[in-house]
């Protein structure tokens, strides 16, 4: 366990359990042992599938510092293997959306499917053409060094259907992680977890952490401005050794950083990605109040 989470747990643990979940702390639920078995389980399942039809398996979602599991898998497909992973992932344990899914999923996010698993055990395997969420205009990878952004699944995350097998897996290094994390909380979210604090505040400290190439990362997509406002915001709960103000609801993010990041980084994918990520900020209001709705 980390040092931030023996700060906060003991708190913690006596919530109820969406709260626990809502705030990404799934590893204080009594299922966490099963779902990450299983949660591992699904994504060397389907880095075989890719494996098979010849394709590299690249996740922006499976390592964080410290024990975490999700319910889906976001795995980049090219425009070009799609219909063929897709066949083959479905020949497999999972389903493609129905048409119901699919309009649903259309209108909140395009350029995603959700492929279900059929026995909703393991997680779902999300396709997306490219690191992206809502409307804005996914990441444009080619103005960064590949070697900046990827790297192989360190070893003990290994198959735990087949430990000694090798899966040719790649995650997002630290420095890209952090980029990744800051949008999806920004242009997606609107609202920074417990779980993701610790993330974002652990990371940044972690040995070896190239805090030059992060910048780097950040300046080449447009998201300077998302990555420091963010960064700041989460570690300013820890500061001082002091534990953050538990709440069972993830902390807001205020307007004006969630509104000057999509700006930003429309103004950086030029005029159609400005307008794009106008379109996706709309998203912003229909999330306040659903979850005022929902008193989520």
């Amino acid at each position: 366990m980390t040092h931030y989470l023996e700060q906060i747990s003991s708190d913690v643990r006596t919530w109820p359990e969406d709260a626990v979940a809502r705030q990404n702390l799934q590893y204080l639920l009594p299922k966490f042992a099963e779902d990450n078995r299983e949660y591992w389980t699904g994504i060397h399942r389907l880095a075989e599938v890719f494996a098979d039809c010849g394709v590299q398996f690249i996740t922006i979602k499976s390592i964080r510092s410290y024990p975490y599991v999700d319910s889906n898998i976001d795995i980049i497909v090219s425009q070009k293997d799609w219909r063929k992973l897709s066949a083959a992932v479905t020949r497999q344990t999972w389903r493609k959306p129905n048409w119901k899914e699919f309009l649903e999923q259309t209108l909140v996010e395009p350029f995603k499917l959700k492929y279900k698993a059929i026995d909703n055990v393991l997680p779902a395997a999300h396709f997306y053409g490219g690191v992206r969420w809502r409307y804005a205009t996914p990441f444009m990878l080619d103005r960064v060094d590949p070697a900046l952004l990827w790297r192989e699944l360190p070893e003990q995350y290994g198959n735990p259907e087949n430990p000694d097998a090798k899966s040719q897996i790649l995650v997002p290094t630290d420095e890209f992680d952090m980029v990744i994390q800051v949008a999806h909380v920004t242009i997606e979210n609107y609202r920074l977890t417990i779980g993701e604090m610790v993330h974002i505040s652990e990371t940044l400290k972690k040995p070896g952490f190239d805090h030059a190439r992060m910048d780097v990362i950040a300046k080449a997509l447009g998201l300077s401005y998302c990555l420091k406002a963010i960064c700041d915001l989460a570690m300013s709960e820890f500061s001082h050794g002091r534990s953050p103000a538990l709440d069972r609801k993830p902390m807001r993010i205020p307007f004006g950083v969630i509104a000057k990041s999509h700006l930003q980084y429309g103004v950086a994918t030029g005029a159609a990605g400005l307008l794009r990520a106008t379109a996706s900020l709309a998203w912003y209001p229909v999330m306040r109040v659903g979850r005022k709705i929902l008193g989520r």
